[in-house]
C-alpha cells in the first residue's frame, strides 16, 4: 500500500535541540555511548535508517522529553518511508505514543499464559515478571516519562502525531493485531484530530 509521506519537520520547528545532559531520563544511569558519541552529528532532517537502527532503536525509552519530541518528526517519517527495516522501532514508537495502562501489562501476562506449550514456561518466573512490571507500573514511573514527553505538545505537533498514526495505521495495522495503533489514538491523541 502506498502511503502519503508529510513533512512532519513544520510542526515541531519550536524545537531546538536539546543539550546532551538533558537527552536521556533522570533515572538513566548509563546513557548509550553510541548515541553519546553520535549526537552532534544527528538532526531530524539529516537522520537515516541506519542510525535509527544503530543508535535509537532499543534505547527510546531512555530519551527525555525535549530529545524525544526533538527526533520525533523524523521518527515518524522515517517509519513511513522505510518501515520493512524499522519493524521493531516502529512497534517501539507506537508504544511510545500510547498512554500507558496498567490493564496493558496484565493483559500481556494473560497473553503469554495462554500460548502453547505450557510444558515450557515457568510459572514462578512468570508471576516474578508479571509483579515486577506491576510494581514498576504502580510506581508512576510509564505515566509520568509519558506526561514527561508530551505534556507540552503544541496543537500543530499533536495533530502531526494524529497524522502520522493514521496513515501508519493505513499501511500497517495487520502487523499490530492487538490494535495498538489505535490504543495510542483513543488514549491520548484523539484530541488533537482536526
Amino acid at each position: 500500500m502506498t502511503v502519503e509521506i508529510p513533512d512532519f519537520l513544520p510542526a515541531f520547528t519550536s524545537r531546538s535541540k536539546p543539550a546532551l545532559s538533558a537527552v536521556f531520563t533522570p533515572d538513566m544511569v548509563e546513557a548509550d555511548s553510541l548515541l553519546r558519541a553520535r549526537y552532534s552529528d544527528l538532526s531530524p532532517s539529516t537522520l537515516s535508517v541506519d542510525d535509527v537502527t544503530s543508535v535509537f532503536e532499543g534505547n527510546l525509552w531512555s530519551l527525555a522529553g525535549p530529545a524525544f519530541l526533538y527526533f520525533l518528526p523524523a521518527f515518524m517519517r522515517l517509519c513511513l518511508v522505510d518501515y520493512p527495516a524499522l519493524t521493531v522501532f516502529a512497534g517501539e514508537l507506537i508504544g511510545a505514543l500510547t498512554q500507558p495502562s496498567r490493564q496493558d501489562v496484565s493483559a500481556a501476562f494473560e497473553l503469554l499464559d495462554s500460548l502453547p506449550p505450557k510444558s515450557l514456561r515457568n510459572p514462578g518466573l512468570t508471576n516474578e515478571l508479571r509483579s515486577r512490571q506491576l510494581e514498576w507500573f504502580d510506581s508512576g514511573a510509564p505515566n509520568a516519562l509519558f506526561v514527561a514527553r508530551f505534556d507540552d505538545v503544541l496543537p500543530a505537533e499533536g495533530a502531526a502525531i494524529v497524522i502520522f498514526l493514521e496513515r501508519f495505521r493505513r499501511a500497517h495495522s495487520d502487523d499490530f493485531p492487538f490494535d495498538e495503533i489505535d490504543l495510542a489514538m483513543t488514549r491520548h491523541w484523539y484530541r488533537y484530530r482536526p
